[in-house]
């Protein structure tokens, strides 16, 4: 039984858990390859940069929704839950993203200081984000945790060569929500 947790256990056999997928896919048993190492920094996630006019305009946004739900429902708790998501939506889209450390290798994708056995994932798709790009690795199981991590695009190449030996690559767009959040900038 395959499990979607992050591990930190550098004593599993890659040779012997890679799930593959596709018609084509294939795996190396070659040990050499399990050597083969890249590393790199990113951000943790795009940062669109928020005028006071965005925050005004959630502000607005959120008053109306508030008042709206109450007009209709009398409800004071549906009231003050849209108020505080409002101001949560706020507060989350006034961080400021992380570096984090990313290394890829055959054992798996380890991000800061956890580990992601590529054996947890079926496939990989590169989704662009403007002059971003984007990884996507996509579970294997059905309620797995897909995982996206940014990268420089002058390391595509070498990242999309390495990954290409243990995971399949699949064609994916940007779904309606990735589009809402790209259109509203969060």
């Amino acid at each position: 039984m395959q499990n979607d947790e992050p591990t930190n256990d550098s004593s599993v056999d890659p040779i012997n858990t890679y799930v593959v997928s596709g018609p084509d896919a294939s795996v190396s048993n070659d040990v050499s390859d399990q050597s083969e190492t890249i590393e790199w920094t990113a951000s943790e996630f795009i940062d669109h940069s928020k005028s006071f006019r965005w925050y005004l305009a959630l502000a607005g946004i959120t008053i109306a929704l508030a008042a709206l739900i109450f007009l209709i429902t009398k409800d004071k708790i549906s009231t003050i839950v849209v108020l505080v998501v409002g101001i949560l939506l706020g507060i989350y889209g006034a961080r400021k993203p992380k570096e984090i450390n990313y290394k890829l290798n055959g054992d798996g994708l380890m991000v800061s200081d956890k580990t992601y056995p590529l054996a947890n994932y079926s496939s990989f798709s590169v989704i662009e984000e403007g002059a971003f790009r984007t990884l996507a690795f996509m579970p294997v199981r059905r309620f797995g945790l897909m995982i996206t991590v940014h990268y420089d695009p002058s390391d595509e190449d070498k990242i999309m060569n390495l990954l290409g030996k243990y995971l399949p690559m699949d064609e994916r767009k940007k779904d309606l929500l990735d589009n809402l959040l790209w259109k509203i900038r969060f």
